[in-house]
């Protein structure tokens, strides 16, 4: 009775909300906001509307122009590129609802891109070098970033120091811009220049975003290229601007700037490829958070002479000083390269300082919890060109492999502050991991892990004190270079507050320096035996690090840059509470009885063994499964193959027997089981199979969907004939969520013949056409055998010459009851197994080709060729004799290929000698033979270390001389191992040929280009991959937590199984690069995301945040019952679509209720 009277209430409740809905929809706001517009660069028009996709809009420039409303989005499609343009947003959004710009359409296709670059596809040229040239530039337009496909060219432009390129002799990759000719002249890296995408930002030009003032804009999942100042560009007046899960690459200065504006965030983004600076604030740039990016790949190229720096903040004078920005938890790695050229860098643009993080003069910086490596210099320095630098705070970072330049005046050390101008007052330094780096300079000598330098009065512009700094917590081993930690004061500097304590000093060299101390003009030296423990030691002479500890800090894999501790490590628990909750992974800290010293908390002071669930030895499996673990690191190995890392959790979707071990410490779990799925589920086509007739596919259960020509999936049921031609894409969900997807074709059209008719009879030469299908050519011929006298059964042989004069063919046929008469025998002999397209025949005779495609669809014709005069050809003009080499377009790296030198209008050459020249950094010469009977190697010489080849050739007699075109030598080379795809040239020079009279002729140098495939990494893809098939395989729909709304495996699963036969694809190509690769793992982890959206969670359907899901989750969905993704209100309705498929309906009260019950 209670449970009646409580629906009823419901009931009523409901008609309540529904009406108070209608009233409240009437005073709604009156402009358009939540709008949703397409632009597609390819088929959109202006003219459109904007407001879908079948009607986007094509240009940014049309979208510059238009006025948005808050919380509109636009989208750009996937796999599009917009060239020569700046986005400009032209107007703001509001606080909750910002305008948004994003990505539609296929998620296996790449962000779409937006490039400051413009597109050049005419140029003058090639020249002799194989140069291109392109004019009509000056001033600014000569400063310049050259972009082919997307990636940087090195280069030499009016601004550039180093030595460059030079016109004439561009190497492969390269451009010049030369203020003389007003051109910019360049050199592809592969082929012609029309073979390649490029694109040219010059200085005061376009580039890809500018915020153009406006406030609360969210830019996301988009591909940002092209510039020379910067690639994003966020201004004074702008706040609110984020940009996150975006690319932002190509350019010479800054990927991003951000002058004078705050409230800003950069969220989880790949920025790379950059002279100058990933990330640069300045001007006042305020509270700005920059999270989670990857910023790398700076300063890389060999004409790079910037001063590369991974993320930068500057300040300067009074009134624009940056203040409270926030760097947190980014990976900056493979910044500048081993340049530097004396001090100031007198030789370059900058001072080629190679920072990971410079702070100059701004104050209250945070920088927390980054790993920063693989630097050439500093990790993190804190200067004061123009003013203060105070209250910086360095914490819970992890530095390692950085100062890695062979020789450098200064500004060389993991973190280096520094007073030049201006007060670092209340900088504090806490719990960083220092290991594994080189801290030298060849002149000033005193590098270290952590550098204190204070300028006193007497320099310029220096404040002379220092105060509050504290150095504390800090692990700073396996380091090599001048020390661990160095202060240096000049006389006349005051110091206060200086404190340096509960620090972990190692070094494996106990003479190595330890400390450089100098303060009031006496300077000190201490080994790192020298450091403690003695009266003369630093701690007791300086009166610092008293609670020191010196001693192996126990990593648990210092050499796989985990720098975590082992439970026995003497840095647990040894530090000092310095105020810090979490540590570089967010875990909490304190753990135990204090605070460890370094990045890392040690979590779990009690070793014991790891538990692990959902899978258990000697048990098989028909399904996927998911093995889970407490604590540690894990394992897994599948049919004895090597091991791979396992992540708790992650389904285990491939067949096979599996060994999983759980590594915690010293303890290990280790659990055998197997994994054996059932046979197919249906029959009637194979993967990978094509057809030349309808086909039917059979199933007992589950759902088929279907998709044809990379069409939209369609069901499709068991049995129906499928008689369309076209390629095929077949998806069965089986009744336990397994999906299983088959490609296949039908074809049934038979190649097409022309040139021939059939039947027809010739006087003259005929020449067959085809465009597909392998074709055979036969001969009709007659025999004639003896009258025979006898009744009986006899064998007829023939000897019938083939045309090309070598070889016989002999055809046997058994003859039966010949009576008293000659036997005539009309054979059809095959005269061509692989009959060419376009091949002329010219003998006479009866002939019938056939022509059969992939899928055994057959075209005949028969015909006749009459006796017909042979029209000699005229001879050619006589040419120079010529050098020809031939090979492969490409090679994998560590795999072998053969190239070919030939002859091309040599008269009677007897002799010939020339010289091979490869590159033996990149090819090792394995061996080579002569290619021509009658010509033989007289002499062969290797000079592996120059990498030189030398050939003497000789015929054998007069009738071997080569006249006319002939290969000669066949050479074998092995392509070294590299990861990068290179280039690289074979010549074949100072070639002479002699013919009987002893005269001899100069021959041109030739040459060969080959490409080098680098190794590709694609285990990250291949494990994306099984992720993807896990989560199909495991979806169940239903209403429990874990499961899936009903309805959204069939609207979701195809887009993922798309994306995930794109990536196999990618992974079984040979000769896809590593940004393929890594594309396609992009488009299918977009395509998980969707794929997600339909999992019901525990949270799932608690919209007020109270405990539980009550009549007050109703309430919001009864409110906004009747609303869809069109309605003016989406914005706020959108959080009463509790099963994400665009409408607040039925559907989703149902849901609610139904929790409400189990509740």
């Amino acid at each position: 009775m209670l449970i009646k009277q409580i629906r009823k209430e419901i009931v009523l409740f409901l008609f309540l909300c529904v009406g108070l809905l209608s009233v409240l929809s009437l005073s709604h706001v009156t402009y358009a906001a939540g709008a949703t517009y397409y632009v597609d660069a390819s088929i959109g028009n202006d003219g459109n509307d904007g407001i879908s996709s079948e009607h986007a809009w094509k240009t940014i420039t049309k979208l510059n122009s238009v006025t948005l409303q808050p919380g509109d989005q636009v989208l750009f499609k996937r796999g599009e590129v917009w060239q020569g343009v700046t986005l400009r947003p032209s107007s703001s959004g509001v606080d909750g609802n910002p305008i948004q710009y994003g990505s539609y359409g296929d998620p296996t296709l790449g962000k779409p891109i937006i490039s400051g670059g413009s597109r050049m596809d005419t140029w003058i040229g090639p020249d002799a070098n194989g140069e291109y040239k392109k004019t009509g530039l000056t001033g600014d337009g000569l400063r310049v970033t050259v972009l082919e496909d997307g990636k940087r060219l090195k280069g030499n432009h009016i601004d550039a120091r180093l030595p460059g390129p030079t016109i004439g002799s561009l190497t492969p990759g390269s451009f010049v811009a030369d203020s003389v000719t007003g051109s910019v002249y360049y050199k592809p890296s592969t082929g012609v220049a029309n073979d390649h995408v490029i694109e040219i930002a010059n200085k005061n030009g376009t580039f890809a975003f500018s915020s153009n003032g406006k406030n609360y804009i969210l830019l996301d999942g988009i591909d940002f290229r092209g510039g020379y100042d910067f690639v994003v560009f966020i201004g004074t007046g702008s706040h609110h601007v984020t940009v996150q899960n975006s690319n932002i690459h190509g350019v010479d200065r800054a990927g991003v700037r951000i002058s004078g504006a705050s409230y800003n965030q950069l969220l989880n983004n790949q920025i790379y490829d950059m002279n100058y600076f990933g990330i640069a604030l300045e001007g006042g740039a305020s509270n700005n958070v920059i999270s989670g990016n990857r910023v790398h790949s700076i300063g890389l190229l060999d004409t790079d002479d910037g001063d590369t720096v991974g993320i930068q903040i500057v300040g300067g004078a009074a009134g624009l000083n940056s203040k409270q920005n926030v760097i947190e938890k980014n990976e900056i790695e493979q910044i500048g390269r081993d340049i530097y050229k004396g001090k100031g860098g007198t030789s370059a643009k900058g001072n080629l300082y190679h920072a990971g993080i410079l702070v100059d003069s701004s104050t209250d910086t945070s920088i927390k919890q980054n790993h920063i490596h693989d630097l050439y210099r500093t990790g993190v320095l804190i200067f004061t060109a123009t003013g203060d630098a105070t209250h910086t705070a360095i914490r819970n970072n992890v530095i390692d492999h950085v100062g890695k330049v062979t020789s450098v005046d200064f500004f060389n050390s993991a973190i280096y502050l520094n007073t030049r101008s201006g007060y670092i007052d209340g900088t504090t330094v806490y719990n960083n991991t220092i290991a594994n780096s080189r801290f030298k300079a060849d002149t000033v000598n005193r590098e270290a892990a952590v550098f204190i330098r204070v300028q006193g009065s007497s320099v310029a512009g220096a404040k002379g004190t220092m105060n509050d700094v504290s150095i504390m917590n800090n692990l700073i081993a396996g380091n090599e270079g001048n020390y661990m930690l160095s202060f240096h004061a000049d006389n006349d500097a005051a110091i206060s507050g200086l404190a340096i304590d509960h620090n972990l000093y190692t070094r494996s060299d106990a003479t190595a320096g330890g400390v450089y101390w100098n303060q009031g003009g006496t300077e000190k030296i201490y080994k790192a035996n020298q450091m403690f423990g003695s009266p003369s030691s630093y701690s007791v002479e300086k009166n610092q690090d008293s609670h020191a500890i010196v001693g192996d800090p126990l990593f648990l894999n210092a050499n796989q840059a985990n720098y975590a501790l082992q439970p026995s490590s003497p840095a647990i628990d040894a530090g000092a509470n310095v105020g810090l909750t979490v540590d570089y992974l967010g875990n909490p800290r304190p753990v135990g009885d204090g605070t460890d010293i370094g990045a890392y908390e040690e979590q779990h002071p009690i070793v014991a063994a790891p538990v692990v669930s959902g899978v258990t030895t000697g048990q098989i499996y028909p399904s996927v499964v998911s093995a889970t673990y407490d604590r540690g690191e894990a394992w897994l190995t599948r049919n004895s193959e090597a091991p791979v890392v396992y992540l708790s959790g992650s389904p285990i979707t491939q067949p096979g027997n599996y060994v999983l071990r759980v590594t915690y410490q010293t303890q290990t779990t280790t659990v055998n089981f197997s994994i054996a799925f059932p046979s197919a589920l249906f029959e009637g086509v194979q993967d990978g199979a094509s057809y030349n007739q309808p086909v039917k596919i059979a199933y007992s259960s589950g759902q088929g969907t279907l998709s044809r020509n990379g069409g939209d999936y369609q069901s499709y049921t068991s049995g129906k004939w499928i008689e369309q031609e076209g390629a095929y894409i077949f998806s069965l969900l089986d009744l336990n969520g397994h999906v299983t997807v088959i490609r296949f074709t039908i074809d049934t059209t038979a190649p097409v013949i022309t040139g021939v008719v059939n039947g027809q009879i010739y006087s003259e030469d005929v020449s067959p056409v085809f465009m597909e299908g392998k074709a055979k050519l036969y001969l009709m011929s007659t025999s004639e055998g003896e009258q025979q006298s006898e009744i009986g059964t006899y064998e007829i042989v023939s000897q019938i010459e083939a045309l090309d004069g070598i070889l016989d063919k002999e055809i046997s046929e058994w003859v039966k009851d010949y009576v008293l008469s000659n036997v005539m025998l009309q054979t059809e002999i095959l005269v061509n197994p692989n009959f060419l397209s376009g091949t002329v025949i010219h003998e006479p005779g009866s002939y019938r080709l056939t022509v059969t495609d992939a899928v055994y669809n057959v075209a005949q014709v028969s015909f006749q060729i009459q006796n017909h005069p042979v029209t000699e050809p005229e001879p050619e003009p006589e040419t120079n004799p010529s050098v020809v080499v031939t090979g492969p377009t490409n090679v994998h790296s560590g795999a072998e290929m053969a190239v070919t030198v030939g002859l091309k209008n040599a008269v009677n050459a007897s002799a010939i000698q020339f010289t091979v020249v490869y590159d033996p950094e990149r090819f090792i010469y394995v061996s080579s033979h002569s290619l021509r009977s009658g010509i033989g190697i007289v002499q062969e010489q290797h000079d592996a270390e120059q990498g030189k080849v030398h050939f003497i050739l000789a015929s054998l007699g007069s009738s071997n001389v080569i006249t006319g075109a002939a290969s000669v030598v066949e050479m074998n080379f092995a392509a070294k191992e590299t990861v990068t795809p290179q280039a690289s040239s074979l010549v074949v020079r100072q070639v002479k040929i002699a013919n009987g009279l002893g005269v001899e002729t100069n021959v041109a140098d030739g040459s060969y280009t080959i490409q080098i495939l680098g190794n590709v990494n694609k285990e990250l893809l291949i494990s994306k991959i099984a992720e993807g098939e896990a989560l199909m395989q495991g979806a169940v729909e239903g209403n429990a937590i874990g499961n899936y709304f009903p309805g959204s495996i069939a609207l979701r699963g195809p887009a993922l199984a798309a994306a995930i036969l794109a990536a196999k694809s990618v992974v079984q190509s040979d000769t896809v690069t590593q940004a393929e690769v890594d594309t396609a793992r992009q488009a299918v982890e977009t395509a998980i995301s969707h794929f997600e959206l339909g999992r019901i969670l525990t949270e799932t359907g608690n919209l007020n945040n109270q405990p539980g899901i009550t009549v007050g989750d109703l309430g919001i969905v009864a409110y906004y019952y009747g609303s869809t993704s069109s309605s003016s209100d989406w914005s706020e309705a959108q959080m009463a679509d509790i099963d994400h498929d665009g409408v607040v309906g039925m559907s989703d009260m149902t849901f609610i209720v139904s929790r409400m019950n189990n509740e």
